[in-house]
């Protein structure tokens, strides 16, 4: 990545603006990787508020690094604003849209030992929550890098597809945790703490990675060289995002992408912990069924458009699309309706013969789309018999 220029900078090194004398050495250099922050200016400002609010807040070297922003002068008043509160604000503003890269120049510019790095989108729920991440890594030398998970605010449960997305992400990492320590192969890039070492020895975020999951790479490669990783449930932080259903699509399709390319680098894993599988707790309502199948459609879609890119033309990418997902929903909407509409009409006889016709075709179409469905879909797609 090409450094930033002086007129690109905005920032300051050494002591606070009021004058306060700080600590020599940080004690953690806080990176936050942001996209057009005028728009996440409301997310933007409570993650501050909960950094400034830290017992820590005093020895953090926060570095914040905006991709491909022009609006410097939003930078600028919030470098002001929040500038005394912290041993050190530094804000770079660079030309590239990535993640990971925005992520390596953090890292080269952190001061301190430890690296914390956290989302835009993000804020932290404990006013000791830094001190309680820095002294686990104090008390366990061994460790490389330590991670929590993400909590969603009550606002965003009520939607359906942010409560799945959340729910999904936490199981993806409980499921793969080895043992009562807490070791793991994936942690997360909104909520991780690295200590220094792990950039001096020249690992990194891979820049090229640019799809959902960006952060999977690097802590795969950490994993794969013996290095110890830590998830820790109790360390949570506020995730405030709020998804459309597009959005939704986006994000499923982007991580399987991201997927892809991990596994087109070599990036794997062994078989105890990449064949697991993230499943539906019962207890979430039958609702969120719908859900879960359209992140898995679209999180499979996205894995195998990256290795099958270009060979499947569009207009049956589309059909394919439509094929599992919109149709079992549409049988058990007609099915919810008619059967509304005998039971309020009197006419039970019907009921038991209706009720089985809908199983059957639900059935048919939920799993195997066997009957006419499925050899109608064959012919569109020009599909070959087996």
């Amino acid at each position: 990545m090409e450094e930033c220029s002086s007129s690109q900078r905005v920032g300051r090194q050494g002591t606070s603006a009021s004058g306060v004398s700080m600590v020599v050495t940080p004690h953690i250099s806080v990176v936050i990787p942001t996209h057009l922050p005028k728009k996440n200016r409301d997310s933007l400002l409570k993650l501050f508020t909960s950094l400034k609010e830290d017992n820590l807040s005093r020895g953090l070297d926060i570095i914040l690094v905006a991709n491909f922003s022009r609006d410097l002068a939003f930078l600028e008043n919030l470098l002001r604003e929040m500038r005394e509160y912290f041993y050190d604000l530094r804000i770079f503003a660079t030309n590239k849209e990535s993640a990971n890269i925005a992520r390596n120049f953090g890292a080269m510019k952190a001061r301190a030992n430890y690296l914390y790095f956290i989302d835009d989108d993000c804020a932290l729920i404990k006013s000791n929550y830094l001190e309680s991440l820095l002294q686990f890594m104090k008390e366990n030398a061994d460790i490389s890098a330590l991670g929590g998970g993400y909590t969603e605010s009550n606002e965003q449960s009520k939607k359906r597809r942010n409560h799945v997305y959340a729910y999904l992400a936490s199981k993806w990492l409980e499921n793969a945790v080895e043992n009562e320590r807490g070791e793991t192969c994936y942690l997360i890039g909104g909520n991780t703490l690295y200590r220094r070492e792990v950039f001096d020895e020249g690992f990194n975020f891979d820049p090229q990675m640019s799809y959902g999951g960006t952060e999977t790479s690097l802590n795969v490669q950490l994993y794969q060289h013996g290095k110890i990783l830590i998830y820790r449930s109790e360390f949570k932080v506020y995730h405030h995002f709020n998804l459309s259903f597009f959005e939704f699509i986006k994000k499923a399709y982007r991580q399987g992408g991201g997927k892809a390319h991990n596994l087109q680098n070599n990036l794997t894993l062994k078989s105890s912990i990449s064949k697991k599988k993230i499943s539906s707790d019962r207890q979430m309502r039958e609702e969120n069924l719908f859900y879960f199948k359209l992140y898995d459609y679209f999180f499979q879609l996205g894995l195998n458009s990256k290795t099958q890119k270009h060979k499947i033309p569009l207009w049956k990418r589309g059909l394919m699309k439509m094929e599992l997902i919109f149709a079992p929903p549409l049988v058990k909407k007609i099915y919810h309706k008619v059967r509304h509409f005998l039971y309020m009409s009197g006419i039970f006889i019907y009921y038991k013969i209706i009720h089985r016709i809908f199983c059957k075709i639900y059935y048919m179409s939920e799993y195997h789309w066997r009957g006419y469905l499925r050899p109608m879909g064959n012919f569109l797609l020009g599909r070959k018999k087996k």
